[in-house]
């Protein structure tokens, strides 16, 4: 069970990071 609670935080925080990204490319190139 932690393993994959792990895998899934791990998962969401990626979602989280590119998401927080793209107005940052926006941005730059806009």
């Amino acid at each position: 069970m932690n393993r994959t609670v792990e895998k899934l935080l791990g998962i969401i925080g990626l979602i989280i990071n590119i998401l927080s990204a793209v107005p940052i490319f926006f941005m730059l190139f806009f």
